[in-house]
Order: structure tokens, then C-alpha cells, then sequence
């Protein structure tokens, strides 16, 4: 036999190999199994304020969603969002849709407590400007959710959340000029 013929039998011995040892695989279901792993449920926390500019003395009302999304599949538990408060702010009320609500001079805590995928928690905090905060101040606030056995979010990490204001001049209109014949 020449050596031509030789080296085409091999070839064609090892790529019929080859191809029984791949169909077999294909046939084998344990390559295909998809690996389970927990995806943690990653919340979204926004927070919102109502006003881009406020001056001393008036009031305006920052806005916290607490949103646990329905496609994981784990439960919250011992969920408590906290907000310190600027100095240069007083709050004046608090509000939740879930839980309850309290503060001790600057710091908000909300305690929601056990969370399911799919619930929704809206948390609002009433504050007044203090007649001595600066002027052109940007007041930045951030929320800090907690929840047993995961790391804690603060709001800053979402792109949805615009905490900030400045304290502005109070703005007076001119006051009017008439015109006389």
C-alpha cells in the first residue's frame, strides 16, 4: 500500500472517531444541564425629590421607593431603610405605605419588616430649609436599605435616583410699572 492511501484510511479512521465521539455527546444530556444558581434579589431603591431649587424657610419632600422585584424568588426579612438627614434641613413629617415611620432629630428610619418579591413600599420625608442654611448649597441626601443577610444599597447606587437640590435665593417678582396717559 502506498503511503497516500495509508494516510487517507488514518484520516478517515480518526474523523469517523471523532464524529462517534461527538454524537455521543450530543446524545448525552449531562453537557447541556444548566448550572442553578440563586440570582439575589437586587431591589430598586429611587429616591426622588420634589423641587430642584428651594429656598430658606420653605418646604419640600424627598420620595424613597423601595421596589423588591418579582422575579427572584427569596423573601426580605428584618427590612429597615435609613435616611440621615442634612443639618441644614428640619424634618417635618414622615410618611410610609408599608411598616412604620419614625425620626429622632436628623435620622429617619423606616422599619418595613419582611418583604415578598413584588411588594412595594413608597416612604415620603417632609422637610422645611432652615432660615441659616447656605445659599447655593446642594443639599445631597442618601438612603441606606437594609435587609437580613445581604449587603447594605444606598440610593446613590441606581441611576434613578436624583437626590439632589439647591438652596436658592428667595425669588421676588419686580413689582409692576403702570403706564399714564
Amino acid at each position: 500500500m502506498n503511503r497516500r492511501k495509508k494516510v487517507g484510511i488514518l484520516a478517515a479512521i480518526v474523523g469517523s472517531v471523532l464524529l462517534l465521539a461527538l454524537m455521543a455527546s450530543l446524545a448525552s444530556t449531562t453537557w447541556a444541564k444548566p448550572v442553578r444558581t440563586e440570582i439575589p434579589a437586587i431591589p430598586v431603591l429611587a429616591k426622588y425629590c420634589s423641587d430642584t431649587f428651594v429656598a430658606r424657610g420653605q418646604s419640600t419632600q424627598f420620595t424613597i421607593l423601595v421596589d423588591h422585584l418579582i422575579w427572584p424568588t427569596d423573601t426580605w426579612y428584618s427590612t429597615v431603610l435609613t435616611d440621615p438627614i442634612d443639618a441644614n434641613l428640619q424634618v417635618t413629617g414622615v410618611g410610609t405605605t408599608r411598616g412604620y415611620a419614625t425620626w429622632v432629630g436628623q435620622d429617619v428610619t423606616f422599619t418595613l419588616g419582611t418583604m415578598y418579591p413584588g411588594d412595594l413600599a413608597t416612604l415620603t420625608i417632609d422637610v422645611r430649609v432652615r432660615g441659616d442654611a447656605p445659599q447655593g448649597y446642594e443639599v445631597t441626601n442618601i438612603a441606606y436599605l437594609k435587609r437580613c443577610g445581604y449587603p447594605t444599597i444606598k440610593s446613590t447606587d441606581t441611576l434613578l435616583s436624583p437626590w439632589m437640590f439647591s438652596i436658592c435665593y428667595e425669588q421676588k417678582l419686580p413689582l409692576a410699572m403702570t403706564r399714564y396717559p
